[in-house]
């Protein structure tokens, strides 16, 4: 079953299905990687004894990322110097 998660508490994983809101743990396999589940990921669910668990994470088609602090200011004055200058 594929889902997206909703909300990470600890271990335990909110994912969106077609059937509905459930709660998943990851596979051992899963937290050893780097690359773990995260809010808005489209996951692979299965279900175990106890309950749902994250069999795979799909791959990422968009990133966030966040500018160094001190390259912002500079941005920001080389836009607000060129809108002066017309």
């Amino acid at each position: 079953m594929r889902g997206t998660v909703l909300t990470r508490e600890g271990s335990h994983f909110q994912v969106l299905t077609a059937e509905g809101t459930v709660t998943a743990v990851l596979r051992g396999r899963i937290k050893r990687n780097e690359d773990r589940a995260l809010v808005g990921d489209h996951v692979t669910l299965e279900s175990s004894a106890t309950g749902w668990a994250i069999n795979s994470v799909e791959p990422r088609r968009n990133t966030l990322a966040r500018r160094e602090p001190g390259r912002r200011r500079e941005r920001r004055r080389r836009l607000s110097s060129s809108s002066m200058r017309q």
